[in-house]
């Protein structure tokens, strides 16, 4: 029985913190794809923007979600209150 306590602390005190930094390297690793993924992006927009730009001769909003928001107007506010 002796052997199996030491055996577990052995476990606490020398494995479990290698496999929480094995974990942690490969969520970093992650992380780093996900930064170049938004570079990429980042700089694809901008091309993006630059050549609407020169055609249009005037800026275009070119967020890669593509969200809208919408104006405020009277009519939005008045249905606020309806509540």
């Amino acid at each position: 029985m002796l052997i199996y306590f030491i055996l577990g602390i052995l476990f606490d005190e020398f494995i479990l913190p290698l496999i929480s930094s094995a974990a942690e390297l490969c969520v970093m690793f992650f992380e780093k794809q996900k930064g170049k993924l938004a570079v990429d992006i980042a700089k694809m927009n901008k091309e993006v923007n630059d050549i609407s730009e020169e055609i249009n001769k005037e800026p275009v909003n070119t967020v890669a979600m593509g969200f809208h928001i919408p104006s405020n107007t009277e009519e939005d506010l008045e249905e606020d209150d309806d509540f």
